[in-house]
């Protein structure tokens, strides 16, 4: 705790291997008590075991519990938790699309939001698209400190719209998560799965079925 600097008691790789949830756990902890994490620590972060770990030992809704204090949690810090999610490529493993069985349709956004075909000859390009739209992401929520600045947050948690419309709305946490998923999310908004005779956006899933927010 003196040194403010986050670290695990055993091999920081071992520890999160077997138990996974351990690495947003990690990252909760870091933000709500403005630590760093240590280099041993990001480096078992970003192994694509400990990402397929995640995605397959962890249940959604533990995913999405811990997601929800790094959102409105006490101390909670949006920004920075959903920073350090996507430069550690954990993101992936957080916010699922639909099973390798599913096509996904559309398009996903690159570089500036670019709109490029979700299509690809192997896995592996589509998952350096995934990787591109990723980056993307962390680039639209250092955006988002700009777009908040034309809102007036005030004591009493309202949200004031800029003055010409006169009109103050409550600021609830509810509202608070969805302005940073919505964010977060926006290189995939136009991301589309079937089912049956019907298409879905993708980024519906990823907050219905990937994180298991109902709301």
């Amino acid at each position: 705790l003196e040194t403010k600097v986050v670290q695990t008691p055993l091999e920081a790789y071992q520890t999160f291997h077997d138990d996974p949830l351990r690495v947003l756990r990690a990252i909760r902890f870091a933000v709500r008590y403005q630590m760093r994490l240590s280099d041993d620590l990001i480096q078992a972060c970003k192994h694509p075991q400990i990402h397929k770990e995640l995605h397959r030992k962890v249940s959604r809704e533990r995913v999405g519990k811990e997601l929800e204090g790094m959102l409105s949690g006490k101390h909670a810090d949006p920004m920075q938790a959903m920073d350090l999610i996507c430069s550690m490529k954990l993101a992936g493993s957080v916010f699922c699309l639909p099973g390798p069985d599913v096509p996904l349709l559309g398009t996903i956004g690159q570089s500036h939001l670019e709109a490029v075909p979700y299509k690809a000859a192997s896995e592996m390009e589509l998952s350096r698209l995934r990787e591109i739209a990723w980056k993307e992401a962390r680039e639209c929520m250092k955006a988002l400190p700009l777009v908040l600045s034309a809102f007036q947050i005030k004591q009493g948690g309202k949200l004031t719209l800029p003055e010409r419309e006169g009109i103050t709305y409550p600021l609830t946490p509810v509202d608070n998560r969805l302005i940073y998923l919505a964010v977060v999310l926006l290189p995939f908004e136009h991301l589309m799965y079937p089912v049956r005779q019907k298409t879905f956006y993708a980024v519906s899933y990823m907050v219905r079925d990937g994180i298991k927010f109902k709301n």
